[in-house]
């Protein structure tokens, strides 16, 4: 795993610029804890991931995406946890976004759309 070299901290940095200190970790007993699941066969993973962050909003997760897009990581998007064992990247620099931050529900009556 590349944790610390240069790009993973020009990766982190951006990440923490985008959504401040407390919503991104690289701490690897962080990505330790977020790599198991209830299923015995996660325990087989040969990768945490690299960095676990936690949008607040869709235009965090915009400029998450936009991130991956531009230094070329591998991402995963998760909800519940439930099934983790079916995600995961064999490349470095995985990043995980976790959506529970993401708890916000607008409805329009009149033009009858949601935006969550």
């Amino acid at each position: 795993m590349p944790l610390g070299d240069e790009k993973h901290k020009l990766i982190y940095d951006e990440m923490v610029n985008i959504l401040g200190l407390n919503y991104v970790s690289d701490d690897p007993a962080a990505t330790l804890a977020y790599s198991r699941d209830c299923y015995a066969v996660s325990t087989l993973r040969r990768r945490s991931p690299e960095f676990i962050v936690l949008p607040g909003s869709t235009e965090d997760m915009q400029q998450i995406l936009n991130l991956a897009n531009r230094y070329q990581f591998p991402y995963s998007v998760i909800g519940t946890g439930f099934l983790f064992v079916l995600i995961g990247a064999i490349k470095p620099y995985w990043c995980l976004i976790d959506t529970k931050r993401l708890n916000r529900l607008e409805i329009d009556d009149k033009n009858m759309y949601a935006i969550i």
